[in-house]
């Protein structure tokens, strides 16, 4: 379970998240998205594909209702303080990100979150501790307080080895984020904004990699 968060950190929480949101989709309504230009591209030996998330993928939609709504699932402590509830974790996301990691690929952040401590004990607590090690969340595979995902993207993309082959990355978010993704090439995968990563999203990114990032010898994942 996540320390325990006071009633003014709570608070503090879902202003940020629903600025976020709200820059967010100030932000989409600014930007033209670029046609999707897809460019098939084999994985670059010795590289992995890789799975992108933004956090609100999977944290259950918390930040999206706090947006709409500023309500946070909460659960009050003995002590008086106030802690994230355990389902604020997407149904889907500690399938999704195991099954990245089983097929041997790479896991990632992108966020336009500034709460870093927050998101990091988050994730190293509640959704995949073995997985979210320090040596990712402490490199360039996390991007976090990047309003702009057309900045952080190809950060994370040069990170994996995968600048050249942008096809191999996968993003999972929100449907208004989609042209950051195309913008650089990345495969997109559309993420419920309600109830956050499910399995079924898996699947659907796995389609548009096996069309976009062809394995080649020497990147087999058995």
């Amino acid at each position: 379970m996540a320390r325990g968060w006071r009633t003014r950190d709570t608070l503090r929480l879902a202003l940020c998240c629903a600025l976020s949101a709200t820059l967010l989709c100030a932000a989409g309504a600014t930007f033209v998205a670029r046609p999707a230009e897809f460019v098939v591209t084999p994985l670059p030996k010795g590289a992995r594909r890789l799975c992108v998330f933004d956090f609100g993928a999977l944290d259950g939609g918390v930040c999206g209702r706090a947006a709409s709504s500023l309500h946070l699932t909460l659960a009050r402590s003995p002590d008086d303080t106030i802690k994230m509830s355990d389902d604020s974790v997407a149904t889907g996301a500690r399938w999704v990100i195991d099954a990245c990691v089983s097929a041997g690929y790479g896991i990632s952040i992108a966020t336009a979150s500034c709460l870093e401590s927050y998101i990091h004990n988050y994730l190293r607590t509640r959704v995949e501790p073995q997985q979210w090690t320090h040596a990712i969340l402490r490199s360039s595979a996390y991007q976090g307080c990047q309003l702009v995902k057309s900045w952080s993207l190809p950060r994370i993309l040069d990170s994996a080895g995968l600048r050249e082959a942008p096809g191999c990355a996968v993003l999972f978010d929100q449907g208004y984020n989609r042209h950051y993704a195309e913008e650089v090439g990345m495969a997109f995968e559309e993420v419920d904004g309600t109830y956050g990563l499910q399995r079924a999203d898996w699947h659907g990114a796995q389609a548009e990699l096996e069309q976009l990032c062809p394995l080649q010898r020497g990147n087999l994942v058995t």
